[in-house]
């Protein structure tokens, strides 16, 4: 399965020596979650960080419920009553994405570490 551009672009960036691995895990819970689209992808991805390590924890939660990890990377005042929309990831990642240099969202699970 080829992926987005974009999509393609962050890897290689963000997993630098890694990103084979990267591409790897990506396809494989492509294969098995056909139906998660672009947008569910780019959120994993900007919650991993770049993080081999994070990547498959992501990957579990998406797989769980995709809601989540879209809530997580979109959103912030993740705990109020009023949570706020801040990115929109059905559309491609910017270059401050790829380069880290944009707003990082932090997934709760992170926060507590």
């Amino acid at each position: 399965m080829k992926l987005p551009t974009d999509i393609s672009e962050f890897i290689s960036v963000r997993f630098a020596a890694r990103s084979q691995d990267a591409v790897c895990a990506v396809q494989e819970h492509l294969a098995s979650h056909p139906e998660h689209a672009d947008r569910v992808l780019r959120c994993i991805l900007i919650l991993s960080g770049g993080s081999m390590e994070d990547l498959p924890r992501v990957l579990d939660t998406a797989r769980a419920d995709p809601r989540d990890v879209m809530f997580w990377a979109e959103y912030t005042h993740l705990d109020s009553d009023r949570p706020r929309r801040v990115r929109d990831f059905s559309r491609p990642f910017t270059r401050e994405d790829i380069e880290g240099t944009g707003r990082q969202p932090i997934p709760p699970y992170k926060e507590s570490r």
